[in-house]
């Protein structure tokens, strides 16, 4: 286990080092506010959120919102297997403020492609699997500093009632295998930005 984020960045790096592969695509995984899209900017500058495919809330019942099987999961995987390949890919715009797709945007390859997010691992294309965790009391904490930093469309009584009732439910039913899966564990819990 890794406490520190500067740590934990180093040692994955050291795994990708070992990979000698031309590109090598990281999954980085995690529940919400454990630090991940931290760690995935110190690893490259390319970085693919998960987020980017998630479904237009409009079309779900809330508590499905963060259902793997409603997320735009082979989307992802043809993207990331663009990158891999050193091409460019065209991405999904996600926005939280309006809960659905806004467009796409070009996402350039590099050496090293992170794919970071609550389900990252639920496809299989990786190199190497990283799993991100922190206490709930310390990312609950942290969502409500992003929220108070980012207007993400919804009042802080709802941010917090999502977290408690979907996305931390959502995640801890394939917490397990998304751990068993991964290569690096690290631990993250301080309070720094998720």
């Amino acid at each position: 286990m890794t406490p520190h984020l500067n740590d934990a960045a180093r040692r994955v790096l050291e795994h990708v080092h070992r990979l000698d592969q031309e590109v090598v695509v990281v999954g980085v995984t995690r529940a919400d506010a454990s630090g991940n899209r931290t760690l995935a900017s110190l690893l490259s500058p390319c970085v693919l959120s998960t987020d980017r495919y998630l479904p237009d809330y409009d079309d779900l019942e809330e508590h499905e919102y963060d259902d793997p099987a409603h997320a735009d999961l082979e989307r992802l995987a043809t993207d990331l297997g663009d990158l891999r390949r050193g091409h460019a890919a065209t991405v999904p715009v996600w926005s939280f403020m309006t809960h659905r797709r806004e467009g796409f945007e070009v996402l350039l390859p590099h050496r090293i492609v992170v794919c970071e997010g609550i389900h990252a691992l639920q496809i299989d294309a990786y190199d190497l699997r990283v799993f991100v965790e922190a206490p709930a009391p310390v990312r609950r904490e942290r969502v409500l500093g992003r929220e108070r930093q980012e207007d993400r469309g919804w009042p802080l009584e709802r941010v917090l009632r999502f977290f408690d009732t979907v996305a931390e439910p959502t995640f801890q039913a394939h917490e397990a295998r998304y751990r068993a899966a991964s290569d690096v564990i690290v631990e993250n819990p301080t309070t720094l930005p998720s």
